[in-house]
């Protein structure tokens, strides 16, 4: 939607135009415009009521609470989209309708005379919504391609969010790859201020005030289930993805328990030969919820060469490794006639490890509980066990600098770190950055460590506060993006019961060992699910790694190249060190994650550079769309 300024005095006249489509999806419209005559379209859909008209994106998770809210009877309610009960929404209450909205959203509302408009990003940031100010007038879209069309701003790179992408950070809620377009960060509205916009927080996810200690398996286990129920409409269209992990399983055995039919599940199979394949896992989950299987064989990751494709679906950066491989999914689920998805993504954030509880124990001293929590903890993440317990103990609990038991601790678990560690990388992502880029950046300070634990008082509370860091990470929006456009590239829309409001904030709720006990990361999902899942799913203490798959083919698409492959990156990628890096990694003298990961991204920032020209080229021709 492109919207003139209040006085812009070269502020355009109000766009007339015809609908678009992209690629010739029905629901999801690039061209957006405002008509005094109410001629107004937008990405789902367009509506107007007395002098408003909106559009956007709107998924209710309470359509029920918002048609009480209007006193409006079943009938009424059931003639209207969620786009139309939330317009109706914000003329009965104001701008305070925001408060009392559960569900996903990325709107504008305006008002058809005046031109005043507002734009509003869920809560949580689970649809997204770029804008730019140019020429006059602000365009806003859910779509980044839409938004770069319908603004016509010169497309060109944003040298910090590129030197973010090479750190292997997100540090920002606002920017995106391109330096004239921004993203709305989460519970954040947008609304106009002289001759530009103002972005204006509404809502931040706080740690609750009481703590929840009695019935919480069976109160998690509702909430959830009322979630998942909200996310499975229209019936009939709506399935599961499911990996044979704890998360996708759990919110898969509560979908087939409420749904009318067999929910159909949708799952990635590797072969018995691979140690990551889930295919036991994934077949008792289909056979206790009496489920549909659908089950999509994949060799392995796809090669990098194949993110050429991938970037020109996102146009943004991202921090995925994954994603070539798992938007895969979305295709075959469309196929299956299915036009959204319930999706299992965060729940690790949003129930939570637990690990903050390992520093409690450590502040309290309570020494035989953290043996036993932390060895869980180790097993899960393949960590080395003492290293990790005798870390907490000399950090956390209260011995001085030069106590001579602190110091045993330190060595003991820098030995078994090193002891354990696989060939080591000598640099740093940072490293990675031009000296010039790092200089004007202020990359010392702009990456300092930011720690979370500071004082007493803070490590007696320390899994709140990491929890609460977590979900208010700009990861987590920001991951909700990419796997919106891969989704809605396919027509599909992906939908996250975990992250329903009342969930989150229940979770936030309970106490530290609610969360880690006996040794089990999660464990009052795992109590909530009881009767539901598998035991073998519910109890098992591991999770698939797909740290090899990553390394091979980080390995086999850089096998051939030279340095001029980073040549032209160099702007922001210090060629020398990047090249150095590439050799060590190609005879295996660097195995570590860290450097694996640093070679994904620049092979995703060199596709991206090369995408950059020809979506400059499209849009001279006006063919960005």
């Amino acid at each position: 939607m492109r919207i003139p300024l209040a006085g812009s005095a070269s502020a355009p006249p109000v766009e007339h135009a015809r609908l678009a489509r992209l690629q010739d999806q029905g629901w999801r419209l690039t061209q957006t415009m405002a008509g005094v005559d109410g001629a107004t379209t937008g990405d789902a859909g367009y509506c107007e009521a007395a002098d408003w008209g909106a559009c956007g994106l709107a998924f209710l998770q309470d359509r029920d609470g918002v048609t009480h809210q209007l006193d409006m009877s079943p009938q009424q309610a059931a003639e209207k989209s969620d786009l139309e009960l939330l317009l109706d929404l914000r003329l009965a209450k104001g701008q305070d309708f925001i408060h009392t909205v559960y569900g996903s959203f990325s709107l504008v509302f305006i008002h058809k005379e005046t031109g005043r408009f507002e734009a509003y990003r869920d809560h949580l940031g689970v649809y997204p919504l770029y804008y730019t100010v140019s020429d006059g007038a602000v365009t806003c879209a859910s779509d980044l391609r839409a938004c770069l069309h319908l603004s016509g701003v010169a497309l060109s790179a944003d040298a910090i969010r590129i030197a973010d992408f090479i750190k292997g950070d997100e540090v920002d809620f606002d920017r995106t790859a391109f330096d004239a377009v921004l993203r709305l960060p989460p519970a954040h509205q947008l609304e106009p201020a002289n001759q530009t916009v103002s972005p204006r927080r509404y809502w931040k996810l706080e740690i609750p005030q009481e703590t929840v200690s009695t019935d919480c398996a069976e109160q998690l286990r509702d909430a959830l289930q009322a979630a998942t129920l909200a996310c499975m409409r229209p019936e009939g269209s709506v399935g599961a993805m499911l990996s044979g992990g704890l998360d996708s399983s759990a919110l898969a055995g509560l979908a087939a328990k409420q749904s009318g039919a067999p929910v159909q599940t949708v799952s990635f199979v590797y072969g018995a030969d691979k140690a990551y394949d889930e295919t036991r896992y994934i077949d008792a989950a289909n056979e206790t919820f009496g489920s549909i299987p659908h089950k999509i064989a994949i060799a392995g990751a796809p090669p990098l060469d194949d993110l050429a494709t991938v970037l020109d679906e996102q146009m943004d950066l991202f921090l995925a490794p994954g994603l070539p491989k798992a938007r895969q999914i979305y295709p075959h689920a469309r196929a299956l006639g299915l036009s959204a998805v319930i999706d299992g993504h965060g729940g690790d954030e949003v129930i939570s490890h637990g690990y903050g509880r390992l520093v409690e124990l450590a502040t309290h001293r309570k020494f035989s509980l953290l043996y036993r929590e932390a060895r869980g903890a180790a097993k899960v993440h393949s960590l080395p066990f003492l290293a990790l317990f005798s870390s907490h103990i000399a950090h956390y609990s209260g011995m001085g600098p030069r106590n001579p038991l602190r110091r045993l601790f330190l060595k003991l678990a820098r030995y078994q770190t090193k002891r354990s560690s696989i060939s080591g990388w000598s640099g740093t992502p940072i490293s990675l950055i031009t000296s010039d880029l790092q200089e004007r950046i202020a990359a010392t300070e702009r990456y300092a460590p930011d720690p979370l634990l500071k004082t007493k008082a803070d490590f007696n509370r320390a899994e709140c506060l990491t929890h609460l860091r977590a979900l208010n990470a700009p990861l987590m929006a920001q991951a909700f993006e990419v796997f919106h456009r891969s989704a809605t590239a396919a027509e599909v829309l992906p939908r996250y019961p975990f992250f329903d409001r009342r969930v989150l904030s229940l979770c936030l709720a309970f106490p530290a060992e609610m969360k880690l006990r006996d040794g089990r990361s999660r464990w009052i999902l795992r109590e909530a699910m009881r009767d539901i899942l598998p035991e073998s799913i519910r109890t098992r203490a591991d999770k698939a790694e797909f740290g090899d798959e990553i390394f091979d083919v980080v390995r086999d698409f850089y096998s051939d190249k030279q340095v001029s492959f980073f040549e032209p990156m160099s702007d922001f990628v210090s060629v020398d060190a990047a090249e150095q890096l590439r050799k060590q990694v190609i005879v295996r003298e660097v195995t570590d994650v860290a450097a694996i990961r640093a070679l994904w991204r620049l092979a995703v920032l060199s596709y991206w550079i090369k995408g950059l020209k020809g979506w400059c080229d499209a849009q001279a021709k006006g063919i960005l769309i």
